[in-house]
């Protein structure tokens, strides 16, 4: 890189509840450090007075290179935008969703009102696009529709999500079926999209077919509006015993699950936002920790799918337990394990060959 860029990354969430979120971020401003950046996480909580002390700190910024993480009330910034490209700053926001995406993900959430389903919507609905405008690169991981890219579609850059793989410890487990028993671990800040209620039938199908000996325990980890429900699936399904509950883990803490389990469940439930092509955090933390995986819809990075992921239809139809068992047991044979797993990772899922998109051409 020839010359030093300062740049500050802007979010605004609360970051205790979202930690993977923010661990993406935190990667991203590291890996942009490490490149000859001088670069800044500046993370505010998502309250009317995080929302003010962010919008100052934009006007204060001596950053050359702004980065703002998508968040629903960017319209309200629009001026702040327009000031900082008078003052030569180069702009770039940060789209994890499509907004057409964001739309569905409003209807699905079942701890917001009707009312505020509704404020939210017309705020990206009618104010998003002319909001876009003042940004100089718009990231996004997934296709946008027609309608928010109409006018920036220039600026638009379709990249696939990374992250700093080297900071995710390898699992101590490797890939073999111990004490016939095979455990599958979903991390999330889990919502109906992703999907966890198509294994959980999977394990009930497979329980009443069951004419093999291998048992199957299924751990999630994390808290979000779908948990109520899947407890209630678990305990109508009859496999109560075999699915834990363990709350918000924290990335410390995630170590001696990830350390048992043999199979990581990544977002299975994509149709559900009208979506068939994603590029979930979670798949790349799986793949960095050496981990073999179940997949549904399209990913970038994951292209043509490798032997180590078990790729699923993208629909409601549940897992076939009796395959991934298959599936599983065949993997030593081919010589998966989790060190060629976790290389992968590093040479198609680390931030340092996407955050050049993050900087001015």
């Amino acid at each position: 890189m020839s010359k030093i860029r300062s740049v500050e990354y802007f979010s605004l969430f609360e970051a205790g509840k979202y930690p993977g979120i923010f661990r993406k971020i935190d990667d991203t401003v590291r890996t942009l450090n490490n490149s000859g950046c001088e670069a800044k996480n500046r993370n505010f909580p998502a309250t009317s007075r995080g929302f003010r002390e962010l919008a100052r700190e934009l006007l204060k910024s001596k950053a050359d290179v702004i980065v703002i993480r998508n968040f629903f009330q960017l319209p309200l910034l629009l001026f702040v935008f327009l000031y900082l490209r008078l003052m030569g700053k180069y702009l770039v926001i940060d789209i994890p969703t499509p907004l057409t995406v964001v739309l569905r993900e409003f209807e699905l959430r079942e701890n917001m009102s009707w009312m505020a389903i509704s404020a939210r919507k017309i705020i990206v609905s009618i104010f998003y696009p002319l909001s876009l405008l003042p940004f100089n690169r718009i990231i996004q991981y997934a296709g946008e529709s027609g309608y928010f890219s109409f006018g920036v579609k220039n600026k638009i850059k379709l990249l696939s999500n990374g992250i700093e793989v080297a900071r995710y410890k390898i699992k101590r487990k490797d890939i073999l079926l111990e004490s016939k028993c095979l455990t599958l671990l979903a991390v999330a800040k889990v919502s109906s999209w992703h999907g966890l209620d198509r294994v959980l039938v999977g394990i009930s199908n497979y329980v009443v077919e069951n004419s093999r000996d291998v048992a199957v325990k299924f751990y999630i980890a994390g808290d979000g509006d779908a948990i109520k429900e899947l407890k209630s699936a678990s305990e109508r399904l009859g496999i109560a015993e075999k699915v834990f509950f363990l709350g918000f883990k924290s990335h410390d803490d995630l170590d001696s699950f990830f350390d048992i389990a043999d199979i990581g469940i990544s977002t299975l439930g994509l149709y559900r936002k009208g979506m068939q092509s994603a590029s979930s955090l979670k798949t790349r933390e799986y793949v960095a920790r050496g981990m073999p995986l179940v997949v549904s819809g399209d990913d970038i990075d994951l292209e043509p799918i490798p032997n180590f992921a078990f790729h699923v239809s993208n629909d409601d139809r549940p897992v076939d337990i009796h395959e991934l068992i298959r599936w599983y047991e065949k993997l030593g044979a081919q010589n998966v394990n989790k060190e060629g797993i976790r290389n992968f990772a590093f040479e198609h899922m680390d931030l340092k060959t996407k955050v050049k998109w993050f900087l001015p051409s």
